[in-house]
């Protein structure tokens, strides 16, 4: 038996499986990781309150009538974003891809800017916003339902 093979013997049957650098098992073993935490991320997995991280921003999102999802700054840096101020808007789920696609309105400027939600955890999301060539990344953490 060669130093790379795994060697696994069935009770009584004396067969031997070798898995070559264990990397079918491994790939096994990964590809059902990944489709267990993508099958876990639904549409309303986004409604509720999660804090920025690294800042003291807090947002809640909600379900509009509209079918979209929104955002209202509940706690944020700067008090004339508190109070309901949408930073995010008209945020669609993407089946295909398990993010949600939308708008992002940064207060005082002005601008929007396309945004894209993706859940790292059930607790945890990031947020990419872009804009032609730059980008801005945001990571959130939930913080109640």
């Amino acid at each position: 038996m060669n130093n790379h093979a795994v060697a696994f013997k069935e009770k009584g049957k004396g067969r031997i499986w070798r898995p070559k650098n264990g990397r079918i098992a491994l790939s096994i073993a990964m590809l059902f990781t990944v489709s267990v935490s993508a099958s876990a991320q639904n549409e309303k997995n986004i409604i509720g309150k999660w804090k920025e991280d690294n800042r003291q921003n807090q947002v809640e999102f909600f379900l509009d009538e509209d079918g979209c999802y929104y955002d209202k700054v509940v706690n944020g840096d700067k008090k004339e974003v508190e109070g309901g101020f949408l930073l995010f808007r008209a945020l669609k789920f993407d089946a295909a891809t398990k993010t949600n696609k939308g708008i992002l309105v940064p207060p005082g400027k002005g601008i929007r800017i396309d945004v894209t939600i993706s859940f790292l955890a059930s607790d945890k999301n990031r947020a990419v916003g872009k804009k032609f060539l730059l980008g801005k990344t945001f990571c959130f953490t939930r913080i109640g339902q």
